[in-house]
């Protein structure tokens, strides 16, 4: 980080984090109050063990922690069964030469996570997989096309809900669906007596756009509330982070053996290094701005509906919590004219420090060892000028405007709501 700040950057990428510790024991969070106090914003994910409360990343108010979520296009793969009924699921693996015919569908009861079929015959089948993680297990892949499976659909974990993620590493015809969907067509895989002649096949329809709804937060995305400082409401911001086409290190393989120059990739640290470009789309527009104003603006602009016009939804398609989504969806065609911009400098983010865990931890996380708490004030965290705050931590008071900075259009009119999560 020193480093990067001493060659010039106007902002820093970091897509790396653990669990929540305290902010004077995270040397991520240390080495980002140096960084915000040379001038440069630092963009961290936040981190991929969703959808558990609490297991956010990088939680400190000077830096910007962003979660992920959906983009409106879909790698569209149709399951459709022997009795009309279709389901669709997600494959980057687009295979056009695979039949539209009805072919066996095989449900293995005894070994539903596909890893081997000993005694048993799937030559030529269809066969539906559980799986354990939100990706399709290669070795599972590589047992259906050893037995000399036709294709294979593989059953999304429950808690991923309507999140499916995919990866360009699948050399045989499938579909990931949902959990939900799965169910359907395990039933219709072994119902009655008939069971053996059930049939289905699966439809590629390419690469489709303007899915709705769309975001949607993707299930492995951290969630708040923010454990080592719980008034500060966390993540900051939600981005792109699911099946992100991305360009790929053609040297590094891809499922153990092929090369490609691009991926499709998932998680925060994907949905960060949208932010971080966005950010230096601020600093050019306002190059005088401190990382308090450009954070601030990329927050007051964000949006809480998708595409439909409703409130953004989270992987169960419930109305998604702010501890999941923060202030809302980047938008990137506003932040460059915010109005309202919340401003924090050095001093303040000390002062809080101070009031949240004291003079030693100041000392630590600021390193001045004399600076004193006494001489920087301390203040609880709900008197950060911060752009959100978790409302179960704010008491009956009044609303100050505190920066002599940016100034709003006139006139200002603040509605304030609490809203329930």
């Amino acid at each position: 980080m020193d480093a990067a700040v001493k060659d010039g950057v106007d902002v820093l990428s970091l897509s790396l984090g653990g669990p929540s510790i305290p902010l004077d024991k995270d040397l991520i969070a240390i080495g980002a109050f140096g960084v915000m106090s040379k001038g440069v914003l630092m963009v961290c994910a936040g981190g991929n063990s969703g959808p558990t409360p609490s297991t956010l990343s990088n939680e400190a108010p000077w830096i910007l922690t962003v979660g992920a979520g959906s983009v409106d296009r879909s790698y569209r793969a149709t399951v459709r069964l022997g009795d009309g009924e279709a389901f669709d699921g997600e494959s980057l693996t687009q295979d056009k030469r695979f039949s539209a015919k009805a072919y066996p569908l095989y449900y293995p009861q005894g070994t539903s996570y596909c890893d081997y079929f000993d005694g048993v015959n799937i030559t030529g089948k269809v066969v539906v997989c559980d799986t354990e993680t939100p990706l399709p297990p290669l070795n599972s892949i590589q047992a259906v096309q050893a037995a000399g499976g036709a294709g294979v659909v593989f059953i999304n974990e429950a808690d991923f809900g309507y999140t499916i993620v995919v990866e360009k590493y699948y050399n045989l015809p499938m579909s990931q669906v949902t959990a939900t969907d799965g169910a359907k067509i395990m039933g219709y895989a072994r119902v009655g007596s008939t069971a053996a002649a059930h049939t289905a096949t699966i439809l590629f329809n390419s690469s489709i756009v303007h899915v709705k709804p769309a975001p949607i937060v993707a299930a492995f995305s951290s969630r708040g509330p923010n454990a080592a400082s719980p008034g500060v409401l966390k993540p900051d911001i939600m981005a792109p982070g699911l099946n992100i086409l991305a360009a790929w290190p053609s040297m590094v393989p891809i499922g153990g053996t092929e090369s490609y120059s691009y991926n499709v990739a998932s998680g925060t640290s994907m949905a960060a290094p949208h932010v971080t470009g966005i950010v230096a789309l601020v600093k050019k527009a306002h190059p005088e701005w401190s990382p308090s104003a450009v954070k601030s603006a990329i927050m007051t602009t964000s949006s809480t509906a998708d595409n439909a016009g409703h409130p953004i939804m989270d992987e169960e398609h419930r109305k998604a919590s702010f501890y999941s989504i923060g202030a809302g969806h980047v938008d990137a065609a506003k932040v460059v004219d915010p109005g309202l911009v919340y401003d924090l400098d050095v001093g303040d983010y000390s002062a809080y420090i101070c009031g949240l865990l004291g003079e030693p931890a100041m000392k630590t996380i600021t390193g001045n060892s004399s600076l004193t708490c006494a001489a920087v004030g301390s203040i609880p965290e709900a008197q950060l000028n911060y752009p959100d705050a978790d409302a179960g931590q704010l008491a009956e008071g009044s609303l100050r405007w505190v920066s002599e900075d940016h100034v709003v259009r006139s006139p200002i009119i603040a509605d304030a709501r609490v809203v329930p999560t």
